[in-house]
């Protein structure tokens, strides 16, 4: 499986397109919680999602971009492949 961190940056949105965005992003398997190697659900800061399965980085930017070009354009997309992160302070999701 691959692991993807994504930024969605919605330019002159408001909290109601992002709750959008959340509501469609979901959809498609990418959510706003990132899971620890034991299983623990971490949230992630607004604006940023996770996405783990068989999709290459380019795939994975060209969605996420259709479905925030759906809710607000302009708007733009960062699509980082992980091998391992590190994180503090984030909350249990």
């Amino acid at each position: 499986m691959n692991r993807f961190i994504i930024r969605v940056e919605l330019h002159g949105a408001k909290s109601e397109h992002y709750s959008l965005l959340h509501k469609k992003l979901n959809a498609f398997a990418v959510t706003d919680v990132m899971m620890d190697d034991h299983g623990y659900g971490y949230k992630l800061p607004p604006g940023e999602y996770s996405y783990t399965g068989t999709a290459i980085c380019k795939d994975v930017l060209v969605g996420v971009r259709r479905i925030a070009s759906e809710v607000i354009v302009p708007n733009a997309v960062l699509v980082t492949e992980m091998n391992q992160a590190q994180w503090e302070g984030l909350s249990f999701a």
